[in-house]
């Protein structure tokens, strides 16, 4: 009961925020990332899909619906549906300026993975490759890179990318793969659920993106 409450509370108040007009892209998004994150809700992915679809409805190029819709489609299964969304978001991040660079690389990071479960490795390689790139700082793109050029054994060219994201992004995340590779292991051993640490991070990623999305929406007011 107190979970409904709070549902109709949240929408009552997306609706109220723009007085009598219609609800923009932008409050769809932000009803969405609340069913997403189960923040002050029960977390419900079909109704955050649903909203997100409402949002893209009225913006096509919405990168915060497209990129947490591709987030839920691949923890579905649904990696075909995933990766037409990754890419949607990729095209849409290019308009984010000054952090276009930043959100392009967490849709082509989640892009290769997408690939990556479809069995195009050589493909997901790339998408790593890129989103390293475009963001240095993006420990989820240093982790799948070097994930994949393991499961490929490219075991001399793991370890310069490994070299170089202790670097540019450390984090303990690497642990494992610096033992695999120490350890001479078959890419076998690298458990596919690893290669998808970026995913885990969805609600890091939602606050982020909300409170970007917030403060745009203050300043135009």
């Amino acid at each position: 009961m107190i979970h409904l409450i709070l549902a109709i509370s949240t929408l009552l108040y997306a609706l109220a925020v723009c007085g009598s007009s219609p609800p923009t892209a932008f409050e769809y998004y932000a009803v969405g990332e609340k069913f997403d994150s189960g923040e002050g809700v029960e977390r419900d992915s079909a109704k955050a899909l649903s909203y997100y679809n409402k949002a893209l409805e009225l913006d096509e190029l919405h990168f915060g619906a497209l990129y947490n819709s591709a987030i839920i489609y691949h923890q579905q299964g649904e990696y075909a549906r995933a990766l037409t969304l990754f890419l949607r978001a990729a095209k849409s991040a290019k308009n984010m300026e000054p952090d276009a660079n930043k959100y392009e690389a967490m849709a082509r990071s989640g892009l290769g993975t997408a690939y990556q479960k479809l069995g195009k490795e050589e493909k997901a390689q790339k998408q790593f490759e890129i989103a390293r790139r475009m963001n240095p700082l993006l420990i989820e793109a240093h982790y799948n890179y070097i994930n994949i050029l393991i499961m490929r054994e490219q075991y001399q060219k793991a370890e310069k990318a490994l070299s170089l994201a202790e670097k540019l992004a450390p984090s303990e995340k690497y642990g494992k793969l610096k033992g695999i590779l120490k350890g001479g292991e078959s890419k076998r051993n690298v458990g596919g659920e690893n290669a998808f640490f970026g995913l885990f991070a969805v609600i890091g990623f939602l606050l982020l993106y909300g409170l970007f999305l917030r403060r745009r929406a203050q300043q135009r007011r």
